[in-house]
């Protein structure tokens, strides 16, 4: 952070805001997403793209100060409204250019490579630099990649859930906006089962690799987090997102259902 804020690039997205911590991701491709009910829920960006990481930076450290008090306000019922930020960009943008610079990313790719089945040749991938305050989560969801990926300031803990046993935890259809995310959280105590989550920790310099279809709630331990990730798609994967492509194309051809109803037993 402190290097980014040095250089002052501009960041190229809008940093997004909520007023809750779970960052959720969301398709707007998805038919689903032009039905009532489903719209996408979010606050006007926090920061408009173009901003300075020294303002993002500013911004985090501020909530990172009122931390202490918020929690004795809280205490007395009169904590204000807080609000969550969270910047993501993929390795097209200048903020990501400059984080790689600093980083053996070649490494990354043939880490993330050889776990994906490309031990050698090139390796189709992409690479994302991701920057949030204490507290902002990526609520539990799966990727069809295989990760790498780098913590490179802060700590975040990893809930890791088998895709054995993650319909449990009621995934979103495909032709949900919401598609890979899980309509549960992760579940961290089942008795001593094998099926609860697995929680691992990140600190700078680790380096976690994730298999595809491993659900992941990733949630941020310090005032500041910086991470940089690399996916991999090895050929069975991708073979298998162009069948479920073709076949979510023709599906979306369908009429769209009505507006959910209060009592469906459905999560929109």
């Amino acid at each position: 952070p402190a290097s980014l804020v040095t250089s002052a690039p501009r960041l190229d997205a809008a940093v997004e805001r909520s007023l809750q911590p779970e960052v959720v991701y969301y398709s707007e491709k998805k038919p689903l997403a032009n039905v009532k009910g489903f719209e996408r829920r979010r606050l006007a960006p926090a920061l408009r793209s173009n901003a300075t990481a020294a303002d993002l930076v500013a911004i985090l450290k501020s909530a990172a100060a009122a931390t202490a008090w918020q929690a004795q306000a809280a205490a007395a019922e009169a904590c204000p409204v807080r609000e969550w930020v969270y910047f993501s960009a993929s390795n097209s943008s200048r903020t990501a250019q400059h984080v790689r610079t600093r980083l053996d990313v070649d490494a990354l790719v043939r880490l993330v490579g050889g776990s994906a089945g490309h031990a050698g040749g090139e390796t189709v991938h992409s690479e994302n630099v991701w920057l949030g305050g204490g507290g902002v989560t990526a609520f539990n969801h799966y990727d069809a990649s295989h990760n790498a990926f780098c913590q490179l300031h802060g700590r975040k803990t990893f809930l890791l859930t088998s895709a054995i046993t993650g319909d449990a935890l009621l995934p979103f259809p495909y032709l949900h906006p919401h598609f890979r995310r899980t309509q549960l959280p992760p579940r961290t105590s089942l008795g001593g089962g094998s099926d609860g989550a697995t929680a691992v920790e990140l600190q700078a310099g680790d380096v976690l690799l994730l298999a595809p279809f491993v659900f992941h709630h990733v949630t941020a331990l310090s005032p500041i987090s910086l991470s940089y990730n690399v996916w991999a798609h090895d050929e069975e994967t991708l073979r298998v997102q162009r069948l479920v492509g073709r076949a979510g194309r023709s599906l979306g051809l369908l009429p769209l259902p009505e507006a959910p109803r209060s009592g469906d037993g459905f999560v929109p």
